[in-house]
């Protein structure tokens, strides 16, 4: 769904997911330097350029292929907003790469939330992906919305077939 207010629009996508908040968003949080391994069809590579990685102002450089079969593209992007009781990054704030060709700029929010009388299972996961275009024939990222999908949708899988031990101590056992 899309939203305009001015120039900037906002795309969104809510799925479910049978892990917990925790787990997913621990992911991201915690280990998204090992996401190419568990991934490998869609991150060739993360690396953290500056900060801790998991904190405000951490900038990432990521490895990525948005269209299956593509080829790789990159993009840095700096964490604006960390809220762990929330579950919540925002923003991954897109700054350089392929996508600033058409966009002038790109961000990614995460949101993981547990799923109302889940007991501790399952959990929504939401995107947002908020953007100005650089020109009018920019297309809308509706790619970025599908790789985030297929990103929840494989990690979900995965993190169902294997116990996880995230660098922060986390031990998370299916």
């Amino acid at each position: 769904m899309a939203a305009a207010a001015n120039n900037i629009q906002k795309l969104e996508v809510e799925i479910e997911v049978n892990c917990s908040a925790d787990k997913f968003y621990g992911m991201f949080k915690h280990d998204v330097q090992e996401l190419p391994k568990h991934l490998p069809h869609l991150y060739e590579g993360v690396e953290v350029l500056e900060g801790d990685g998991i904190g405000v102002g951490s900038v990432k450089r990521w490895h990525y292929v948005l269209h299956e079969g593509g080829r790789c593209l990159y993009g840095q992007e700096r964490m604006t907003v960390v809220d762990d009781e929330k579950r919540l990054i925002t923003t991954h704030r897109v700054f350089e790469g392929e996508v600033m060709n058409d966009y002038k700029f790109l961000d990614i929010k995460l949101a993981v939330t547990p799923k109302e009388g889940g007991d501790g299972h399952g959990s929504v996961v939401k995107w947002t992906v908020e953007y100005e275009k650089a020109n009018e024939d920019a297309p809308v990222p509706t790619a970025y919305i599908e790789f985030v999908k297929r990103v929840t949708r494989d990690l979900n899988a995965h993190l169902h077939k294997h116990a996880l031990v995230l660098k922060d101590g986390y031990t998370y056992n299916i």
